[in-house]
């Protein structure tokens, strides 16, 4: 009778303890906070289970004893699970033989350096997977002490360096420096980890750039800036402006502040400051007059700003440049995207500056921006010139513009050709291009033009793949595909969904 009570209570103990786990875990899961601000029992947890055990006696008098719910126990229980569901993403990792490393560095809110290491990989069905892997604290951000802790990692995680096929990083010289940064370091010891700088950050630092080298661009991003921090900061300031909002126009669009990192994502915040222009104007002139400290002499700064031509003209030159680099970025982030989407998106958004590079589409531009400022904002005028000093002055006539038209057409034309040189430039990548080249001896076999396998590939991965076989397996694709009128990643799919075994009887288990 007594090993039979025991037994029972010990049981019941560990129901109540799964109980608890179960708890636990939903918390984790959802990302809230299990403990509260000093007392415990107004926590998430313990109110958790406190609504559990509504339905439970047993649970009742099991939570007031507070057994396994102080802090260690609890980081104990927390630090348990989160190896767990790592060791089954790693377990999937190892499964599929290859792999890639994404990483980045970061400062935190406590000033301290951390290392972001995440996963690329295929499972067997060659659906892609991106894993967080964890955030790494490091003492400095030089490359050996980067590198020392990525190969740390992957030998705490058991993922042997010699099966990466690929890095991404962002473009800092420890990074992506072409001696001693991260990705040379990481390529020395594993020549087939193919390098590629984050096609999205290419995408963000083309157009910090050419913000930083035009002037209207500049001063355009600088105005929503402020100007949102002006009204939205204030829920006064932004009552006034709602109220005005709703008399001119119900249903255009709120202002949105600018996003700080994300540069491709700022056309919603400009298009909002473009469609409430006449609102905002009405709204400065408000504060303007009624407000008499720091924020009614910035009112009246930017009301003066907002009058003027160049101002419009801008905003406009900059949501046409932020939207077409916004779909980009939109089609690179898809984890999904192939080398040949992202090349072909990359084309199509250069080829669209491209095209914007003409006299007849500046004057649509212009005209168009012209008609939308009339009432808005004062006619184009030139800007105000200034004679250089004598002590610099050679005595030659400085060039000035003829009309405000013309002066308005060089900042056009300017922004444009720096887009498309910064395009060419910063995608101009060898690790890009070898990517998109084994994607590409794929497709092209497709169409039946029996293509040999490029030099760079054999070389590549002439200890991965039997290339004999290889080249005999590629040469039946077109036999697959014959009675498929398919182009592109519709193509890639196909070969996904029937042709596993294609690359597995040459060698490959899954293909990063």
């Amino acid at each position: 009778a007594i090993e039979t009570r025991r037994t029972k209570r010990t049981n019941r103990k560990a129901q109540m303890f799964l109980t608890l786990l179960s708890s636990l875990r939903y918390l984790l899961r959802q990302g809230l906070a299990v403990r509260g601000h000093g007392d415990d029992s107004e926590g998430n947890l313990s109110q958790l289970l406190k609504a559990r055990a509504e339905d439970s006696i047993a649970l009742q008098k099991w939570i007031k004893t507070g057994s396994y719910q102080s802090p260690e126990v609890l980081n104990e229980l927390t630090n348990t699970i989160g190896a767990e569901v790592l060791r089954e993403v790693l377990n999937g990792i190892k499964s599929s033989r290859w792999f890639s490393i994404i990483g980045d560095e970061t400062r935190d809110i406590s000033n301290s350096e951390q290392l972001s290491i995440s996963i690329r990989w295929v499972d067997k069905d060659y659906s892609i997977h991106e894993d967080f892997i964890g955030m790494f604290k490091v003492p400095k951000t030089d490359a050996e002490t980067l590198s020392l802790a990525i190969e740390d990692v992957l030998v705490r995680c058991v993922l042997p360096i010699s099966q990466c096929r690929g890095q991404a990083y962002d473009g800092a010289s420890n990074m992506a420096g072409p001696k001693s940064g991260v990705a040379a370091r990481i390529l020395q010891r594993q020549p087939t980890a193919i390098p590629v700088h984050c096609l999205c950050h290419c995408i963000n630092l083309c157009l910090q750039d050419v913000s930083r080298k035009c002037k209207c661009i500049r001063d355009a991003l600088d105005l929503v800036y402020e100007l949102v921090g002006l009204i939205k900061y204030s829920p006064k300031r932004e009552h006034l402006f709602t109220q005005y909002q709703l008399q001119d126009s119900p249903n255009i669009h709120r202002l949105k502040p600018l996003c700080p990192t994300r540069w491709t994502c700022r056309t919603g915040s400009i298009n909002a400051v473009i469609e409430n222009y006449a609102v905002l104007q009405q709204t400065l002139e408000e504060i303007a007059e009624t407000c008499r400290d720091e924020y009614g002499r910035k009112a009246a700064g930017f009301q003066a700003l907002m009058g003027k031509f160049s101002t419009f003209f801008g905003l406009k030159l900059a949501h046409v440049v932020f939207g077409a680099s916004e779909q980009l970025s939109t089609t690179l982030q898809s984890k999904d995207t192939t080398a040949q989407d992202a090349r072909l998106a990359v084309n199509l958004c250069k080829a669209f500056y491209d095209r914007q590079r003409d006299a007849s589409a500046f004057q649509i531009f212009y005209q168009a921006v012209l008609l939308e400022a009339n009432g808005k904002t004062e006619p184009p005028t030139l800007p105000r010139y200034s004679n250089p000093p004598k002590r610099i002055n050679d005595g030659d006539a400085n060039f000035r513009f003829a009309t405000a038209e013309h002066y308005h057409r060089r900042e056009y034309f300017e922004i444009m050709e720096s887009l498309s040189g910064e395009l060419d430039a910063r995608f101009d990548q060898k690790g890009f291009h070898l990517a998109a080249l084994v994607e590409a001896t794929i497709l092209d076999n497709c169409s039946g033009k029996s293509y040999p396998i490029p030099k760079e590939v054999q070389d590549l991965y002439s200890k991965d793949l039997n290339i004999d076989r290889l080249q005999t397996q590629l040469s039946m694709l077109p036999d697959l595909v014959k009675s498929y009128v398919l182009e592109g990643k519709q193509i890639t799919k196909l070969l996904h969904q029937q042709q596993k075994e294609l690359f597995q009887r040459c060698g490959v288990s899954s293909p990063t």
